[in-house]
C-alpha cells in the first residue's frame, strides 16, 4: 500500500478558497479514518509525501496504522460473541484463549501433518475453552 498527499481535482479561484477546501478535505478524511478505526496520523503522514510521489508502506507501518490484521472493534465484537456462545465473560474467554495458545502451541506444527495432528490440536483447545482443562 502506498500513500501520498491528497490534492483537489479542481483548482480554486483563490488561495483562501483552496485553504478552506483542504481543511474540509482533512476533516472528511480524518472522520472516515476514525470510522474505519485507523489513526488520524495516517492523514498527517500522507501530507508529508508530495502528490506526485508515492511512498510504499512497510509491513511494520501497515501494522502501526492498523491497516493489517484484524480491526480492533471487530475483534472485540467477535470475542464477545464467542464468549456468549460459551456462556462465559469476555475476560474468561480471553484467559482461556491465552491458556490455549500456551498449552496447545506445541501441537500447532502437527496440524498440517495429518488429520490426527489437527484433531489433537483442536481437542486441546476445546478442552481449555470448555473448562475441562
Amino acid at each position: 500500500m502506498g500513500i501520498h498527499r491528497p490534492y483537489l481535482a479542481e483548482s480554486r479561484k483563490s488561495y483562501d478558497e483552496t485553504q478552506r477546501a483542504h481543511v474540509a478535505l482533512e476533516q472528511a478524511a480524518k472522520a472516515y479514518l476514525r470510522e474505519m478505526n485507523v489513526p488520524d496520523r495516517l492523514y498527517d503522514d500522507m501530507l508529508r509525501i508530495p502528490a506526485d510521489r508515492v511512498r510504499i508502506l512497510t509491513e511494520k507501518e501497515l501494522e502501526g496504522y492498523g491497516l493489517s490484521g484484524a480491526d480492533p472493534v471487530y475483534a472485540d465484537w467477535v470475542i464477545g460473541e464467542r464468549a456468549k456462545e460459551r456462556g462465559i465473560t469476555k475476560e474468561e474467554f480471553l484467559r482461556r484463549q491465552a491458556l490455549a495458545e500456551s498449552k496447545c502451541a506445541n501441537l500447532v506444527r502437527d496440524i498440517f501433518d495429518s488429520n490426527e495432528g489437527f484433531a489433537r490440536w483442536a481437542n486441546c483447545r476445546e478442552e481449555i475453552f470448555s473448562g475441562r482443562r
